[in-house]
């Protein structure tokens, strides 16, 4: 592993790929040295794209949502987790599938989008469901939402039926300030698949990940940048996800100390090691 810096990456590859939330921005504003690094790459003609596993922005929302932060990212440069249910629906024949989204507004949009024929929270939780995505926690009724969910799921299963489980977003925790936590729909579905453990001993259930580690979004952010993945670099700031998708992909990894891998636990016996280390953005 070597320690560098962002500058000096710039210069080795022709195309870096940035996570957003503890690389970039957090909830509550840019990541220290973000806003005056992207602008520089970007003035420079240095080709980077955001890799994100926020499933609860459309694309246009959050390549906004960084223009506001004062980030020159446009929205084709941005790919989401939440993007990737079309390509996903389409390769596993779902279309028309009577599909539970649990998230945002942008959530279902990307749900519908994909050609899910969305369940009305309105309505009775059904025993004939498709598909069930989690792309974030709900926005609204948190526990009524995922416990009907959870309802429409466990009767399906019972009735016989074996619905596709679908989680954009792997990422279990993000970083809301520097010094504050949020939870994300991957934590929702960690529950819902120790629930299923519980009730169906002699069965296995697990959600099929889109995001960071797997390679859906490494493949799409390859097909943008249009160069050879010897000539790409990721940089994240967590191992089990930016670090090890990218190593899995065959791309070079940097892990940054501005997120949830803060300075106060960089190092030690980590059981993935990126190809480079970033105490920050700056510098």
């Amino acid at each position: 592993m070597i320690q560098t810096t962002i500058r000096a990456l710039a210069r080795r590859y022709d195309a870096l790929l940035f996570d957003a939330y503890g690389v970039l921005i957090r909830s509550d504003g840019p990541v220290e040295g973000a806003v005056e690094l992207i602008h520089e790459l970007t003035d420079a003609g240095h080709a980077l794209y955001v890799l994100t596993n926020d499933a609860s922005r459309s694309i246009a929302a959050a390549g906004a949502r960084y223009r506001e932060l004062g980030l020159p990212i446009q929205d084709d440069q941005v790919i989401t987790s939440g993007s990737l249910l079309t390509r996903y629906f389409a390769e596993n024949d779902l279309r028309g599938a009577k599909t539970i989204s649990l998230g945002t507004p942008d959530s279902h949009a990307y749900a519908l989008e994909a050609g899910g024929e969305l369940v009305s929270f309105d309505d009775e939780p059904p025993d004939d469901l498709d598909v069930l995505v989690i792309a974030d926690l709900p926005s609204q009724d948190l526990r009524e939402r995922s416990e009907f969910a959870l309802t429409a799921l466990l009767r399906t299963l019972d009735a016989g039926g074996s619905p596709t489980l679908v989680l954009p977003n792997p990422d279990l925790v993000f970083p809301r300030t520097a010094t504050a936590f949020g939870m994300t729909g991957g934590a929702l579905a960690a529950t819902y698949e120790a629930i299923l453990a519980e009730r169906y001993h002699t069965r296995s259930f697990s959600f099929e990940r889109l995001g960071k580690p797997h390679p859906y979004i490494y493949e799409q952010g390859a097909v943008l940048a249009g160069v050879p993945k010897e000539r790409m670099v990721m940089i994240g700031d967590q191992l089990q996800t930016d670090v090890a998708g990218a190593l899995a992909f065959g791309i070079d990894a940097a892990l940054v100390a501005t997120g949830l891998t803060s300075a106060l636990n960089v190092g030690g016996d980590w059981p993935i090691e990126p190809t480079y280390l970033l105490g920050s953005l700056e510098g």
